[in-house]
């Protein structure tokens, strides 16, 4: 984790945002920030953190939420008496494939966080063809990342990946690996560690797709736990977003408001 502190101490326990970069689930780290977000917190007396979590492949969803977990717990028991944070003027943040992780956290942390920033967020519409659909022309798998997705490689286990340094293979072969898995509707499979569940949902027509689901997996989408205790949501879009479709807000949107929130 990464705090940014507001340069004067108000003296009373402070609100804070904590913030979870994107990348696909696949690369990236914790310096992957919104620094004008970031700015805008420290300037009004507000703490910013950044979180680094592990990544699809080998990890699953599940690791994801454990290590929602583990900060969560490292945020009470040892940011909180540190820095003199809140303990209930929590925020949550995210861009991109970060917002569905601040989805999950406020899916199944308790306290609930006061509120979620979400930019371009993934998490609203997980169960879309967008996700588990097979896209034509099918992309080819190179030689290279084959071992990604079939198990023959012996794989790093990442949870921070720089752009840089010793990390620069690693994060040019998953930023290559993140337009394959999409292509071929991958995502819930390395989501769930279900092999073959995206292909059960291609195949299901009529089908209820939440029908589908298997009770173990159903933690990790959080539009299936979405109710009345969720917290509000400030979400921004633009329309003209490729990689994470607006429809994925503007469901996520939807859901809360049929709950009330």
């Amino acid at each position: 984790v990464d705090v940014h502190l507001p340069l004067n101490d108000p003296g009373w326990p402070r609100p804070t945002v904590l913030f979870f970069h994107g990348g696909g689930l696949l690369y990236g780290n914790r310096v992957f920030f919104l620094r004008g977000l970031c700015d805008d917190c420290t300037e009004k007396g507000w703490v910013f953190l950044t979180y680094d979590y592990r990544k699809l492949v080998p990890f699953t969803g599940h690791d994801i939420l454990a290590d929602l977990n583990a900060l969560f717990s490292h945020y009470h028991t040892v940011l909180v008496p540190k820095h003199n944070l809140s303990v209930t003027n929590v925020f949550v943040a995210g861009y991109s494939a970060g917002g569905y992780v601040a989805q999950l956290a406020a899916a199944h942390w308790e306290p609930k966080p006061l509120g979620m920033f979400l930019v371009a967020a993934q998490g609203g519409k997980v169960l879309s063809p967008f996700y588990f659909g097979e896209k034509e022309p099918l992309a080819e798998v190179p030689e290279e990342l084959k071992g990604y997705l079939n198990g023959g490689r012996e794989m790093r286990k990442v949870g921070p990946l720089s752009q840089l340094g010793n990390d620069k293979e690693e994060f040019a072969a998953r930023m290559a690996l993140a337009p394959v898995v999409w292509s071929r509707g991958l995502k819930l499979d390395l989501l769930t560690g279900i092999p073959g569940l995206s292909k059960k949902l291609r195949e299901a027509g009529d089908v209820n797709l939440e029908s589908l689901i298997p009770e173990e997996a159903r933690c990790l989408l959080p539009e299936l736990l979405i109710d009345e205790s969720f917290p509000p949501a400030y979400v921004v879009h633009g329309e003209k977003d490729a990689t994470v479709l607006m429809e994925e807000s503007e469901a996520l949107v939807r859901n809360l408001g049929n709950r009330k929130v």
